[in-house]
């Protein structure tokens, strides 16, 4: 219930025009806002911080909305606050055939059948940063549709305070992605276009000493690299004979002296 009213007092502040938001109120909200979304707020500095609350603008969308046409010049970035949206990318289709293509379906805002927007590519949820990376370059092509699931609460950057306040924090997590991407041989054949939507969808995490990253038995949602540090494999027999139990029976009988009970 605490949680509730303190994310109600978010939206109070930031729904607000922002000659209407005192100082004060901003201030109150930048811890709020760093502890949830640390990508863009952990190394910034405070007055940074109080100017994008105090100049961003809050939307809450409906389910069917779409945030994002592939296609288009981006013009704005969001941040989730609540709510989840999925992420479509259209490979058949070059970006500016792709973004008539929606239009011509979906003149208003809201889009029933997704099919036209192409592959499922992921789903965001609350402190995802969605749209960023249109915005380093000017002039440049969204290169997926971004549509919402259920209702979601949004603050909007545009671009004149994407500028001034977190491009070089979003510019500098870009670069580390997408040296990854073009320096590591596994992508070394992926078309251009493919390598792009790649760095987009490479997302960083760091996990503390003790964190279980991936339970065996899970299903498979992402793939992992290891950037800096060291983990632990370790394999339950158990578990493994569960999931793979014709592979377990004939290993079994072919080397019963290894697969003890």
């Amino acid at each position: 219930m605490e949680m509730n009213s303190q994310y109600n007092y978010v939206v109070s502040i930031i729904s607000k025009p922002p000659d209407e938001r005192q100082l004060t109120e901003c201030e109150e909200l930048i811890g709020w806002f760093k502890s949830r979304v640390r990508k863009i707020f952990t190394n910034l500095k405070t007055e940074t911080i109080t100017d994008v609350i105090r100049n961003c603008k809050f939307e809450r969308k409906k389910p069917n909305e779409v945030i994002i046409k592939q296609g288009e010049i981006g013009e704005q970035m969001f941040i989730v606050l609540k709510g989840s949206m999925s992420v479509y990318v259209q490979d058949m289709m070059d970006d500016v055939d792709q973004l008539q293509a929606i239009n011509s379906i979906c003149p208003t805002e809201l889009l029933e059948d997704r099919s036209i927007l192409g592959e499922y590519r992921a789903r965001t949820g609350p402190s995802a940063v969605v749209g960023e990376i249109a915005l380093i370059k000017k002039d440049c092509v969204r290169t997926a549709s971004v549509v919402v699931d259920e209702e979601v609460d949004l603050v909007v950057i545009d671009q004149e305070l994407y500028n001034r306040s977190v491009r070089e924090t979003l510019e500098r997590d870009y670069i580390e992605k997408r040296n990854f991407v073009l320096d590591n041989p596994l992508f070394k054949d992926l078309a251009p276009k493919t390598k792009r939507q790649l760095i987009i969808s490479l997302k960083k995490e760091i996990f503390q000493y003790g964190n279980v990253i991936i339970r065996q038995g899970m299903d498979l949602e992402k793939t992992y690299f290891v950037l800096q540090g060291e983990i632990e494999v370790s394999i339950s027999a158990e578990t493994s004979r569960i999931q793979y139990k014709s592979s377990y029976d004939e290993m079994r009988s072919l080397l019963p002296q290894l697969m003890t009970e």
